[in-house]
């Protein structure tokens, strides 16, 4: 009895397991376009609108975000870095240069969230998170 007592609890424990890893990602152009309104009030990453949201782009599944879509829903890009290969669209989501000296103590780095494209092609490509030391 204890046998299949344990093997039951088993079975559903694998079962529970597996549900979880089923979990189906939220789509990166769903999460953009739900957050496109307050991603553009904090256009210079000081207010935290862009700090609590950008893990959510982070953890989305990237499908097929085109970047003219891109800027119209998260407004001009802060920078953009161009390489041979590839153009890099830089959102700041943490600036300290903007902020008070008392506002988040001192930062050595602006953090931003960048969309690359390569230079012959319309869709984004990849999401990175990254900083630049100042």
């Amino acid at each position: 009895m204890r046998i299949i007592f344990a093997l039951i609890l088993l079975a559903l424990s694998l079962n529970a397991h597996t549900q979880t890893k089923e979990t189906k990602q939220r789509k990166c152009s769903e999460i953009i376009n739900e957050l496109s309104y307050f991603w553009k009030l904090d256009s210079l990453g000081t207010n935290g609108l862009r700090l609590y949201s950008y893990d959510l782009i982070l953890k989305a599944r990237l499908d097929t975000l085109r970047f003219d879509t891109l800027f119209s829903k998260l407004g001009k890009s802060n920078m953009t870095l161009t390489s041979q290969k590839d153009v890099q669209y830089l959102y700041f989501y943490l600036d300290p240069r903007k902020l008070r000296a008392t506002d988040y103590g001192s930062f050595g780095a602006i953090h931003y969230i960048g969309f690359t494209r390569k230079k012959n092609e319309d869709i984004i490509s990849q999401i990175s998170s990254w900083h630049l030391d100042l």
